[in-house]
């Protein structure tokens, strides 16, 4: 199974997906495929109240995954659905959407595609995830927010690597086990990262 990028019109991405399922699961049996729209759990204050925001990731994508690429772009391409671009491409090739970009949103998002708040211990410079989706990244944290509760991490999307906020419960006290540990403050490891990325990439 592999996984490709849909862009699709900015804001239009849940509707977009709906048609895609209706069109490919009509008539007889199609191609095997799951549809993904990467989204993050967020508490945001507005008017003194804390209300949580579902946010897209990456607004105007739909991850997809099948192991019939060619036929399942064949069988999209009849059905005109409006707000779909295509299928991100390579040259003449599908793109192909590499693990390093997609694992640890598969692995941090629930059966709905969201990736909820974790709980999280600051222990001189180090963070310590306790509980959530963040026990599951495989990377760097690069801002810790106590005010708002978030911390900025960085997820490497279609060869480009985006700071993405995530949402967080400051712990002060854990008996249990110490969980898993994320380097922080790793601004020299992530342009390490990104000149080995791309060199890679060429």
């Amino acid at each position: 199974m592999g996984w490709y990028a849909i862009f699709v019109e900015t804001g239009k991405e849940e509707e977009v997906k709906k048609h895609i399922m209706d069109a490919m699961n009509s008539g007889a049996a199609g191609t095997t495929f799951e549809l993904l729209i990467a989204k993050r759990e967020m508490q945001e204050k507005k008017g003194g109240m804390v209300t949580s925001v579902i946010k897209k990731m990456f607004p105007g994508y739909i991850l997809l995954e099948t192991e019939y690429i060619q036929d399942f772009y064949i069988r999209l391409k009849y059905h005109h659905i409006e707000h779909l671009f295509g299928i991100l491409r390579c040259g003449s090739q599908f793109k192909e959407v590499g693990p390093e970009e997609i694992l640890n949103i598969v692995y941090m998002t629930d059966s709905d595609g969201v990736i909820r708040s974790s709980d999280i211990i600051v222990d001189n410079n180090k963070i310590i995830v306790v509980n959530g989706p963040l026990m599951n990244y495989d990377g760097y944290i690069k801002k810790v927010d106590r005010r708002k509760h978030r911390v900025k991490l960085v997820f490497i999307f279609n060869g480009v690597m985006h700071d993405v906020d995530l949402t967080v419960n400051f712990i002060k006290e854990y008996d249990g086990n110490r969980g898993k540990e994320i380097p922080f403050y790793a601004d020299l490891l992530y342009q390490d990262m990104n000149v080995n990325y791309m060199a890679k990439e060429r």
